[in-house]
């Protein structure tokens, strides 16, 4: 339809503007509109969708796409029909599509190729099936959920399963599980209680703090690091005296994380500690105790971080990047994006989870990593990118 007929607009006057419309007249009596013709073609399409013809929905989609690339409603019906048949990689690539033509980002596009790409990675990638499974399911996929929580009933987790199920389980909020889990940190391999005391950072466990001080105690350094985390994390007031011991620990870094769990739970015992690490040779003092200080009021942990995003490790840049994306985030962005990029796929992961974690994920840096070639950045990214969480202790 002329611009000059939009609704809205002056009627044309002037011999040449009746002239033109005289002319376009009858053409226009003698055809649909272009809008009626486009809401025959979705309803179309969307009637094809639902009876499980994804071709012949995507090929009406296309019809209006190839006429005009920037109408939303054609772009989901092709997206959504191709991500129901799992072909993800074609779908994300007529979202960039639409995506250019409109010259912006639509997070709720790119829901369905997100879920599309976990759904791929639970039922292709044994060793990342239950972790798809579970953000899957947190995104609100009921079959997802019932596979996780209904295939063991009646078993012990932990006899039968990896820990990651246990972790999946707990977060879908099996109490079941959730205590096998405090179990776990508490007695069993190294590995599986680490692995433990991690999950436990995100999950709502209640009563933590008499496991959490005998762990302070621990003669293993990384089991004691372990809980002094859960402790920051969690803000466990109950662990106040046996972290003012730690303070004095053999191992520097631990001394700093110690003291950073204390500021966390208001406690200034250790406030020395962190500024004066903040000095420190090692990068990774320095990093520690800018996170503890970026708890509180102290802003003299900024020209630290700051200068870090320039370390020579691409983590540690990463990590500072992560503390400064509130207070300078275009620096924070510039590194998160030579993340994303990095040829190192443990670098272009933490990248992933750093993006995961802010509110409002930037999908411009997010999207291309449904593509990377490691199947944990693709989960992490999809996971993201599928919207928030809705079915998920947190």
């Amino acid at each position: 339809m002329s611009a000059a007929f939009a609704p809205g607009t002056a009627a044309p006057s002037g011999g040449a503007e009746r002239a033109a419309a005289a002319r376009q007249t009858p053409a226009a009596a003698g055809r649909p509109s272009a809008q009626a013709d486009t809401a025959r073609l979705l309803a179309e399409g969307r009637k094809a969708l639902a009876a499980g013809d994804v071709p012949k929905a995507v090929e009406l989609a296309d019809r209006i796409l190839a006429q005009a690339p920037g109408v939303r409603d054609a772009a989901a019906l092709k997206i959504d029909a191709l991500a129901s048949a799992r072909d993800w990689e074609t779908a994300l690539t007529a979202y960039e599509t639409f995506a250019a033509a409109i010259g912006k980002e639509d997070g709720l596009l790119l829901r369905p190729i997100a879920r599309a790409v976990l759904a791929e990675i639970a039922a292709f990638d044994g060793g990342l099936a239950t972790p798809a499974l579970e953000r899957l399911a947190c995104g609100g996929d009921q079959e997802a959920r019932r596979t996780l929580l209904e295939a063991d009933r009646g078993q012990a987790p932990l006899q039968r399963r990896t820990l990651d199920r246990v972790v999946a389980r707990a977060r879908l909020g099996d109490q079941g599980a959730l205590a096998a889990l405090t179990a776990a940190a508490e007695s069993g391999s190294r590995g599986g209680r680490l692995a433990a005391f991690q999950a436990l950072r995100e999950l709502p466990a209640p009563g933590l703090d008499d496991l959490v001080g005998r762990a302070l105690r621990d003669e293993d350094p990384s089991i004691r690091l372990a809980a002094v985390e859960l402790a920051r994390v969690k803000r466990l007031k109950g662990a106040r005296d046996q972290l003012r011991a730690l303070l004095d620990d053999r191992v520097f870094l631990l001394r700093i994380q110690a003291a950073a769990a204390l500021l966390a739970i208001g406690d200034t015992a250790g406030h020395a500690l962190l500024t004066s690490a903040l000095a420190s040779e090692f990068a990774d003092a320095r990093l520690a105790a800018a996170r503890g200080l970026a708890a509180g009021n102290d802003r003299s942990w900024m020209p630290v971080a700051r200068a870090l995003l320039d370390n020579r490790d691409g983590l540690f840049r990463l990590q500072a990047a992560a503390l400064l994306l509130t207070a300078e985030r275009p620096a924070a962005l510039r590194v998160l994006r030579e993340g994303v990029a990095d040829p190192n796929p443990t670098v272009r992961l933490e990248a992933a989870r750093i993006l995961a974690s802010e509110a409002e994920p930037d999908l411009a840096l997010l999207r291309p990593l449904l593509r990377d070639l490691s199947p944990w950045v693709r989960l992490e990214a999809a996971a993201a990118l599928q919207g928030p969480a809705v079915a998920c202790a947190s």
